[in-house]
């Protein structure tokens, strides 16, 4: 099959979507079909998969975004006009304004990892003053309209969650036959083998003992309710750091920042900035647990990526994850915006290494079963497979 996936996000850059789409076009094309990605990532990161990059080219850095859309669409427009494609999946949650999708003979499928105002909504008890709930609701109800356009374009909608399908039926209205689960999958063997070393040498700090987080650096994530739990940590397991991987607004990283100071633990505390895809394995292999402190989870990547390195997960219990950790076999669950609640949890496994092992073993196993890449990647093209053979049937 000639599959066209639409991705803005695309290694190295962003996060959970980046590897969502990057990991799909890879196992579909190890199955043999003919993948083609449109996205503005050109790097070396990308490339090596089987398949084919087609790379928009934006001319005004403030205009990205918009100049992707609009050059994404004439590049579907061409490949559906001479036959080349046989479905179009659109892999992120941008707003897609630029998009006609209802082509004849060329079905188009959307993924949703979770729409902006389900995240709103679970994060307005976490603000602290109305101007900044206001402003939350405004741009996630403006976000989710044009979700709602691309969905209606579709002739099926993959939501990587029960979480995210609920929303999706409930807050767009989508009839529950047009909503398909296909949980996210991993390549599991991306993450053996890790060595603790060749990470703890980037960073010195690091011991035994270290906390490891993995994702973007925004408020949605709770990270400033995770630097008053690590203090707590080390009320009690006084050898403990904690490693925070990614990127985010410069704002936010000062504001973490100030609280690692304030909190007295800046100097057990290493902000590494994004990383190379090829160390994150050796990450994780460096760390004793994986936390995520999320207020809303559409999914939660970076908790198969924990369990696939045989890691002990700790996150909050909210949006999908709970669909992923499963409480007290392979990780905790806590509740959100409780540092002492999530610095007591990570505590706990930091102080009995035993139970961290069963938990991340039984993590590995959980990955083999329920979140391979081979079952995402078998489960998206039964859906394509479904949509194009309804299209021949009804064209």
């Amino acid at each position: 099959m000639r599959i066209c996936l639409v991705s803005y996000e695309f290694p190295p850059s962003g996060g959970g979507e980046a590897s969502y789409v990057s990991s799909l076009a890879t196992g579909l094309g190890r199955l043999g079909h003919e993948v083609l990605v449109i996205t503005p990532q050109t790097t070396s990161e990308a490339a090596g998969g089987p398949f084919r990059i087609i790379p928009t080219v934006p001319r005004n850095a403030l205009l990205r975004e918009l100049e992707f859309l609009a050059q994404a669409e004439r590049i579907i427009s061409d490949l559906a006009a001479h036959g080349r494609i046989d479905v179009v999946h659109v892999t992120f949650d941008y707003p897609t304004f630029f998009f006609r999708l209802k082509r004849r003979g060329v079905p188009c499928v959307a993924t949703v990892h979770h729409l902006h105002l389900a995240e709103a909504l679970s994060m307005l008890r976490h603000e602290s003053s109305a101007p900044q709930k206001i402003a939350q609701m405004l741009r996630a109800s403006t976000l989710t309209a044009f979700e709602g356009r691309l969905v209606r374009q579709c002739k099926a909608v993959i939501a990587v969650s029960g979480f995210t399908a609920e929303t999706v039926r409930r807050l767009l209205s989508v009839p529950p036959e047009d909503v398909r689960i296909v949980r996210n999958g991993i390549d599991a063997r991306e993450f053996e083998g890790g060595d603790p070393a060749l990470f703890r040498e980037k960073f010195p700090v690091l011991g035994d003992k270290t906390i490891l987080y993995v994702g973007r650096l925004e408020r949605s994530k709770g990270l400033h309710y995770l630097v008053p739990a690590f203090a707590r940590v080390l009320s009690r397991v006084p050898e403990a750091t904690m490693a925070i991987v990614g990127k985010g607004s410069g704002e936010y990283l000062r504001e973490l920042r100030l609280a690692a100071r304030s909190a007295g633990v800046s100097d057990r505390v290493v902000f590494t900035g994004r990383i190379p895809q090829d160390l994150l394995p050796h990450a994780y292999a460096a760390s004793a647990l994986v936390v995520l402190p999320s207020l809303m989870e559409g999914f939660g990547i970076s908790l198969l990526e924990s369990m696939a390195a045989g890691r002990p997960c700790v996150a909050t219990r909210v949006g999908a994850i709970p669909e992923i950790v499963k409480q007290g076999e392979t990780g905790l669950l806590v509740e959100p915006a409780n540092s002492q609640e999530l610095g007591d949890a990570m505590a706990t496994l930091l102080s009995d290494p035993a139970l961290g092992a069963a938990m991340g073993k039984e993590g590995l196993a959980t990955v083999g079963r329920e979140f391979s890449l081979e079952r995402m990647t078998g489960d998206t093209f039964q859906v394509y497979r479904g949509l194009v053979a309804d299209e021949k049937s009804t064209g």
